[in-house]
């Protein structure tokens, strides 16, 4: 039978007060050191060797081709491994660390030269006391032990402070042994509550996560190059699926989402000869528009969307396919973006009027894209708005070439920014400049039934 509570508040004022303080702001030093050494400074470390070191897919190495390939093709899952790699070698040598005295949760850590297996030893000595002098453990001794067991309890941890402080490791290790022993109930209790917060821990951010992926933001990978110069194949981006649903209209039929407006990215489902498959277009004719073609640049209700010459652009794909064509700048309501037109446009002759709920879609690669002009057997056909899976919000990770990582691009909005790697650009981005500030007073398309005929 423990003793009561008042008993034993009264032991530890006397003896342990000044002491717990103490103890409260090692312990956050502690935090402090092991953020530093353990997280931050790996986290960093990892940052940079992703960003910069990362080897080339191109790399003659075959030491370095599996690397780089993992990598480029998966660097999310790359990175969070090298994140540990560093932080466990972080803490093997951390012993020889600046501040190793607060990273290894001892207080007086002694002055003299010591072995690995010494250090081990006072570490875990050194340990058994952190956990001993928490105010969680504090609460568990109250309630599991006698106030004989807690005076003994708290003379050997006194004991263990001087032996740790003379670095007399034997000591130690039998005073390790005993305090384990006497606090068995303690430890064991505290061990199942660090276990249940673990869980929580890991669990919570999971299922997070999870609900993110499955309600608010999804990554998708883009699968063709149908939308250069915006985006290249391999690129992978953020996509909203909130943009045009709320959280409560997730649950409610597909026609209860919102229409898209005209120059959003979005990313829908398309049936296929082979089954279902995402794809990314940009919104251009909304319910009650009437398309059609003029070469590449769409006509809204008969009003020719205005664009304006870039100058030319070349690129290579993944394949070491090339692709060169004119890139434009198009204004539609009020939004720029980049467009590319290769030689060679498809022929696209039918008037087609939006139907409700559906939306008429393009690839910014306008000659080079099979969307709404080309399905319905080259009739045109739209996507229904129950189809689209989200807005594209952002880059997550670009890349170049289709295989290789730009993080450069990092978390950044879709823009008119020019990408082409290893080429000089400026050229490109002085003339989409120009163009934006030569931005045409009507963006806006007229009416359906305000259409000349």
């Amino acid at each position: 039978m423990g003793p009561s509570t008042g008993q034993c508040m009264s032991s530890f004022s006397r003896s342990e007060s000044s002491e717990y303080a103490t103890h409260s702001v090692d312990g956050m030093k502690n935090v402090l050191w092991r953020g530093i050494w353990f997280v931050a400074l790996p986290a960093l470390a990892t940052s940079l060797m992703v960003r910069f070191l990362l080897p080339s897919v191109t790399s003659p190495s075959a030491f370095l081709k599996p690397i780089s390939r993992i990598g480029n093709t998966s660097p999310v899952y790359f990175g969070v491994a090298l994140f540990v790699l560093l932080s466990v070698v972080a803490k093997y040598w951390r012993y020889y660390l600046p501040g190793y005295r607060w990273v290894t949760q001892a207080r007086n850590w002694p002055k003299i030269s010591l072995s690995n297996e010494q250090f081990r030893m006072l570490e875990s000595a050194a340990n058994v006391r952190h956990q001993l002098m928490r105010a969680r453990a504090m609460q568990l001794r109250m309630r599991s032990l006698s106030a004989d067991e807690d005076a003994q309890l708290s003379a050997h941890l006194q004991q263990l402070d001087a032996a740790v402080e003379q670095g007399n490791a034997t000591q130690a290790e039998s005073l390790d042994n005993t305090i384990r022993r006497i606090a068995k109930r303690v430890l064991s209790a505290q061990r199942r509550g660090e276990a249940f917060v673990l869980a929580i821990a890991i669990g919570l951010p999971a299922s997070l996560a999870l609900l993110l992926r499955a309600w608010v933001f999804e990554a998708y990978e883009i699968t063709s190059n149908s939308m250069l110069p915006t985006l290249e194949q391999g690129d992978r981006v953020a996509v909203s699926k909130v943009a045009y649903r709320s959280l409560l209209g997730l649950l409610r039929p597909q026609n209860s989402a919102k229409t898209p407006r005209r120059g959003d990215v979005i990313v829908f489902d398309h049936e296929t000869d082979n089954g279902p498959e995402k794809l990314a277009k940009r919104v251009i004719g909304i319910p009650g528009d009437r398309i059609t073609m003029h070469g590449g640049v769409p006509l809204i209700n008969g009003w020719e969307v205005p664009h304006c010459d870039v100058g030319i652009f070349m690129t290579v794909g993944a394949e070491l396919e090339p692709t060169a064509g004119r890139l434009m700048v198009e204004f539609l309501e009020d939004r720029a973006y980049l467009t590319l037109y290769t030689p060679f446009a498809p022929v696209f002759q039918s008037l087609y009027e939006v139907h409700q709920n559906e939306v008429f879609v393009l690839g910014d690669n306008r000659n080079s894209s099979i969307d709404s002009r080309a399905w319905n057997h080259g009739r045109g056909a739209g996507v229904a708005t129950g189809k689209i899976a989200g807005k594209v919000e952002s880059y997550l990770i670009g890349t170049v070439h289709g295989d290789t990582a730009d993080y450069g691009r990092l978390l950044h909005r879709l823009s008119t920014d020019v990408h082409i790697r290893w080429v000089d650009t400026s050229q490109l981005a002085q003339g989409v400049k120009a163009c934006l500030q030569k931005k045409p007073a009507q963006t806006y398309p007229p009416r359906a039934d305000a259409q000349s005929t």
